[in-house]
């Protein structure tokens, strides 16, 4: 998810990249080369204020606002320099928050996972209810075999979007990991009648059912996940399980 939208062309002062570059320095991280183009191509939002308490305006549209869409009184331009000193401390929090997400997931392909944990959680700070955010750092907190904080981040994203199909999937997946399999059947139930494509879905209930005596369900959950996904990797060891228990 983008926090500002792409421009077709960058600006003549980059001011974005440069601003970027800014917060990354207060921010202790760094920006890739992947990065630097997304920032470079970003369109410099110009910044609308009523001088009340009203929360700014971030405008790219060719029109100008011309008054507050809250109070009702005539907004005026600000230009924000680049040592931040008069940037509002909204559109600091969204530049920092972008650039820690993109970050977190540079160290995530890097196997860094605290360092992309630590991003994360700072996003979440600057962004408190950021559906990416939780769902990204459960990822990363699996990967640290921390599934129950990881299941909390699930909880949250959840509680944010109930109807995140996916969501459900990975929370059946490290229900499964932590032997909670009423859950995970639970989960992948939920998330296959929404509607998720994921194969994984059926792999999590089939193996859960498993182990929970159901055997033919299971059979036929697995036998789905290999329809689905036959060059998965945990193909050969679904057809290992089916020939014992079910035949293939």
């Amino acid at each position: 998810m983008r926090l500002f939208h792409s421009a077709p062309k960058a600006p003549p002062a980059n001011r974005m990249l440069e601003l970027a570059r800014i917060v990354c320095a207060e921010e202790g991280i760094s920006l890739d080369p992947e990065s630097e183009t997304h920032f470079r191509n970003l369109q410099m939002p110009r910044v609308f204020h009523c001088g009340g308490s009203c929360p700014f305006l971030f405008w790219i549209k060719s029109t100008e606002p011309e008054q507050c869409p809250i109070c009702g009184r005539r907004v005026s331009e600000l230009v924000p320099d680049l040592s931040l000193k008069s940037m509002p401390p909204e559109m600091r929090s969204e530049i920092a928050a972008e650039v820690h997400m993109r970050y977190s997931s540079r160290c995530f392909r890097e196997a860094k996972f605290a360092a992309a944990e630590a991003s994360l959680t700072r996003v979440l700070e600057l962004r408190p209810n950021f559906e990416d955010a939780y769902h990204n750092r459960a990822q990363v907190r699996n990967a640290m075999n921390r599934f129950a904080a990881a299941i909390e981040d699930c909880d949250a994203v959840m509680k944010i979007n109930p109807k995140g199909a996916d969501t459900l999937v990975t929370r059946a997946g490290l229900k499964l990991q932590t032997a909670d399999l009423t859950g995970a059947i639970d989960d992948a139930t939920r998330a296959i009648e929404m509607g998720s494509k994921k194969p994984f879905a059926y792999f999590v209930r089939g193996m859960a059912r498993l182990q929970t005596n159901q055997v033919f369900p299971a059979c036929g959950d697995l036998r789905l996940y290999l329809k689905l996904d036959p060059g998965a990797p945990r193909a050969a060891k679904v057809r290992e399980i089916l020939e014992r228990f079910g035949g293939s």
